[in-house]
Order: structure tokens, then sequence, then C-alpha cells
């Protein structure tokens, strides 16, 4: 028990000022999982190079910058084959990472599993609870 309060107490204690700045993504797990699935590769050769485009365009491009409250970062549009740009607002509460959608009514969560002054690693909570296996990794740019 005290091993795991030990491993507990550290996470829920996320300094906010690491967030502030710009991070970019240096590995995906979910990214990488798909080129590898049997739905990846049961895909026509067409089906694998679209996705395999849109995969690399977020692969190569995802940043989230950190602003006091405020957030900025890229995403993918699947439909047009191109990098967006995307701001909101966000909130940390305690290690969970709430990003609101400055275009949408959608809200996003992220569990930060792991944040220093220059590594960040993030899992999306689904909007059951359930928390991702795959992590994505940022080091602050």
């Amino acid at each position: 028990m005290i091993k795991l309060l030990i491993y507990i107490i550290p996470i829920l204690l996320i300094d906010p000022s690491y967030l502030l700045g710009k991070w970019k993504l240096t590995k995906s797990e979910a990214h990488l999982n798909l080129i590898v699935s049997e739905a990846f590769l049961a895909g026509t050769k067409e089906q694998q190079d679209k996705l395999s485009k849109i995969n690399n365009l977020y692969l190569n491009n995802a940043t989230y910058t950190f602003k006091e409250d405020s957030i900025f970062w890229t995403d993918v549009s699947p439909s047009k084959e191109v990098v967006i740009e995307k701001y909101g607002k966000y909130i940390l509460k305690k290690d969970t990472l709430f990003v609101f959608d400055g275009e949408k009514f959608k809200t996003y969560k992220f569990l930060l599993k792991e944040i220093n002054s220059n590594e960040m690693e993030m899992r999306i909570i689904f909007s059951n609870g359930d928390i991702a296996r795959s992590a994505s990794y940022f080091i602050r740019q």
C-alpha cells in the first residue's frame, strides 16, 4: 500500500506551470499501432496509402501550445488531408487535462502520466472514463 501511495502522490501534484509553452509530438503509440493493425493490413493499397498519409501528417505536425488558460494545437482533417490549427481553453485538475475546443461544443480529457520541464506523456480519457492504453509523448520546443 505504501508503494502505491508513493506512486500516486507525485501524479496528483502536477505543477501547472510545466504545461506552459509549446510541446511537439515525438511518438504516438496509437498511431503506430494503427499501421500494423489487421484492419489496416486488410485494406486496399489506396486505403492504406491514404491512411498512411493522414497518419504521417499527424505524427510530423502535432503540437500543443499552452498559454495561461488558452491552448492552441494542430490536428488533421482526414477529408481534406491537411493539417488544421485548433484553439480553445484548458484546465488542469490534479493529473487530468481538460481541453475545451473553441470551435465545437466538445471537451477532450487527457491523463498526464508523466510531466517534467522537458517531457510529457498523455493518454486520452474516453467519454466512458476508460483511459487509453496507448500514450502520446511530447518534448518541449
